[in-house]
């Protein structure tokens, strides 16, 4: 879904292709962070993405990643990425939001990363 920059609001559809081409078009994503146990002990679930991924190919990542589908809330978005990416089942209410970033990918950044 495109979004407002300033205020977050979901303004249309737009093609997951589409949204990331050229400048690219400012969407709603998000991205998962698995973590197991507390403190000293806690352990990080990293995953290093596909070769074959268009964007950020072979590149270590976050736990799981992804958009919303149109009228998905991000919490149920996450919830269904988690089953599909990891199989691991997540209900959305057991989920932490921990935060949002507006940010925009300088073609440069993304030509050094798929070295």
């Amino acid at each position: 879904m495109a979004v407002d920059a300033a205020t977050g609001e979901t303004l249309s559809p737009v093609d997951r292709i589409e949204a990331h081409v050229g400048e690219g078009i400012l969407h709603q994503a998000f991205l998962t962070l698995l973590v197991e146990g507390r403190g000293e002990d806690a352990r990080l679930l990293l995953c290093r993405r596909s070769p074959l991924k268009r964007l950020w190919g072979g590149v270590l990542a976050d736990s799981c990643a992804g958009h919303p589908l149109p009228g998905e809330d991000v919490a149920a978005a996450t919830a269904r990425r988690i089953n599909e990416e990891l199989g691991i089942t997540r209900e959305p209410d057991q989920l932490e939001h921990l935060g949002h970033v507006v940010y925009r990918e300088a073609p440069s950044i993304r030509a050094a990363l798929q070295m």
